[in-house]
């Protein structure tokens, strides 16, 4: 009868070869006394690849613990022994009654009413025409033996928690290349190849097949690496941007996967031999903004279309963006609806330099929708906003003035110096050239055209002795070239001042039309119609107030502060680099300057002995 069960047994044992059943791990038991046994399969390095279907690796956590607990029915060949378990391979094709393992790093667990009676760990990761181990496992003396199947070529006697290798059992070379792929580092930008442009390692949790790359190694243009079939790995470009011809090419994606990040995590595919970059021209995408009269730095949106979530980019900056003729990509701009706390106020948007109201600019295509400025433009006005729709023809934000009589008056951000001879006779200057003139509750604002969209730095003046109202007026900008001359208005009625130099003026003063002072970059004295240089050390000065011709004060960068006795100029400081007056007012008896000292507001008082 057991002769007959042999047969049986080795016949099963044929048709299961012949229909592909391959990649089998046996488990023989010898056991008089039981047969409650199981056998656990854990995978016990997480950090190295586990393989299946396709000699791709596996993804997630499905086979990292797997239980062969229903022994087979078939009764065993060899009659020293009972039962049977066993485990097959992930990717064996076809119906099984063992359950699946990966091809990796496992502990195998065998227990005897749930003991653990013997315990090794194995590296299966080898590929061969025949790899089934067979183990053996005699309770009566705790021996296992494993070797290849029926060829018996290699017996080995297993200790307990010992280490074994696959290959040596079936006693051959170890063979991994069916789970791993050969690729090639490239690029290319116009249907050519950079020579120069790397590509860095940030990531590769399963390492690789030969060569333990560490992270931060860069793989050259041309270089071929192995790496594991199905792995992830977080690669980054280390040039996105370069030039050729003039012309600036970006890192658009990664070809093949169509990812667009950088750096980005890849899947090794089972056909992937090349990871290229793929590079696009750019033109340059450059959003600003505009708070009358100023910018700030904040930050505005920018998506690229299907590509990329929301990103924040500060304004001003210049985005190399892809021309829409190469893959019809497109953008979305959008501004902040308030800007917080510039110049003093908040700042609320108003419109796009494109005629936009709204704060969201989409599908821009580059470069045919860039403004004729050369950029995006976001408009802001502040949050005193006028009722009338055409206030001074800009429908403009507001803020409140103090006058000299203690008055309050509502005038523009852009207005930023007031003088007048009564709280019924203002006149306000600022930014873009902007000069208007308030005459009282009756007459109320008017705005002067003043021939210029440069910065108006100051007002001052007086009533001549004819009584008319003198103002004057210095025009010019730091920051940007303009008009640099001195305006001066007669009653309202814009004249100029003969002023030639190419030089900054910021402040203004006098008593009468006779003798004037500005001052800026340099210190100035008109006296009858000539300007003459007033010689003080080559510091730039900022604000210039005084009582009488004999007593007139200076401020200005480093801390430096002035002042003329009728005699001669005397300096009032010395000079600190961490320290910088921006405006002077004076009375009879005392002064106050404002500015800065180590970044913060300042303002000190002198008053006479």
């Amino acid at each position: 009868m057991k002769l007959l069960n042999k047969l049986l047994i080795l016949l099963i044992i044929s048709i299961n070869c012949a229909f592909g059943y391959q990649g089998e791990l046996r488990f023989f038991i010898d056991d008089d006394y039981s047969s409650d046994y199981k056998i656990i399969a854990n995978r016990y390095d997480l950090n190295s690849p586990l393989f299946g279907i396709d000699f791709m690796m596996i993804e997630g956590n499905d086979y990292n613990e797997v239980t062969s607990d229903d022994p087979g029915d078939i009764i065993n060949p060899n009659s020293n022994f009972d039962f049977w378990l066993g485990f097959d391979y992930v990717r064996d094709q076809g119906s099984y009654i063992w359950p699946f393992i990966g091809e990796g790093k496992y502990e195998f667990t065998i227990k005897r009413n749930d003991e653990i009676v013997f315990r090794f760990k194995i590296d299966l990761l080898h590929y061969t025409g025949s790899p089934e181990i067979d183990f053996e496992y005699i309770h009566s003396i705790q021996k296992l033996t494993a070797y290849a199947d029926s060829r018996r070529e290699v017996i080995y006697n297993v200790q307990f928690d010992e280490m074994l290798y696959s290959w040596l059992i079936l006693n051959e070379e170890r063979d991994i290349t069916a789970y791993e792929n050969e690729v090639e580092i490239t690029n290319l930008g116009n249907g050519k190849i950079n020579p120069s442009l790397n590509i860095k390692l940030e990531n590769a949790d399963m390492g690789f097949p030969y060569i333990n790359y560490s992270v931060g190694t860069e793989f050259n243009t041309s270089q071929h690496i192995n790496v594991w079939r199905g792995a992830f790995y977080t690669l980054s470009v280390v040039q996105p941007i370069f030039t050729r011809n003039d012309t600036t090419f970006s890192f658009r994606h990664w070809d093949n996967y169509n990812v667009y990040n950088n750096p980005s995590t890849l899947k090794i595919l089972s056909g992937t031999d090349k990871i290229r970059t793929i590079f696009y021209p750019t033109h340059q995408l450059t959003v600003t903004n505009y708070l009358e009269g100023g910018t700030s730095t904040d930050d505005f949106q920018l998506t690229w279309q299907d590509k990329f979530q929301p990103q924040n980019y500060d304004y001003g900056i210049q985005y190399d963006a892809f021309l829409y003729e190469d893959n019809e990509d497109q953008y979305t701009i959008e501004a902040l609806p308030i800007t917080e706390q510039r110049y003093g106020t908040n700042w609320t948007f108003l419109n796009w330099n494109t005629g936009s109201a709204s704060t969201t600019l989409q599908n821009i295509k580059m470069p045919d929708d860039i403004p004729s400025s050369g950029s995006f433009t976001a408009n802001y006005k502040g949050h005193f906003t006028s009722a009338q729709s055409d206030a001074f023809t800009s429908n403009g934000q507001r803020k409140i003035v103090l006058d000299s009589q203690g008055k309050y008056h509502i005038v523009y951000p852009s207005y930023g110096k007031i003088w007048g001879t009564s709280s019924e006779d203002l006149y306000v200057v600022g930014n873009g050239g902007n000069i208007a003139h308030y005459s009282g509750p009756s007459g109320g604002w008017q705005k002067i055209e003043s021939g210029t969209e440069t910065i108006i730095n100051d007002a001052w003046g007086f009533i001549n002795k004819t009584g008319e109202v003198i103002v004057y007026c210095p025009v010019s900008s730091f920051f940007v070239s303009g008009d640099k001359k001195i305006i001066k208005l007669i009653d309202g009625i814009v004249d100029s001042v003969n002023w030639s130099r190419d030089i900054r003026l910021y402040s203004f003063w006098g008593k009468n039309e006779n003798i004037l002072y500005s001052c800026g970059e340099g210190v100035y004295e008109y006296k009858f119609g000539n300007w003459q240089d007033i010689l003080l050390i080559p510091i730039g000065t900022n604000s210039l107030r005084g009582t009488e011709v004999n007593d007139i004060f200076i401020a200005g960068d480093f801390g430096v502060l002035f002042h003329f006795n009728g005699w001669g100029w005397q300096m009032l400081s010395i000079i600190n680099y961490d320290k910088g007056y921006s405006k002077i007012s004076v009375t009879k008896n005392m002064f106050v300057v404002c500015g800065y000292h180590f970044g913060k507001a300042l303002l000190e008082m002198g008053r006479r002995n």
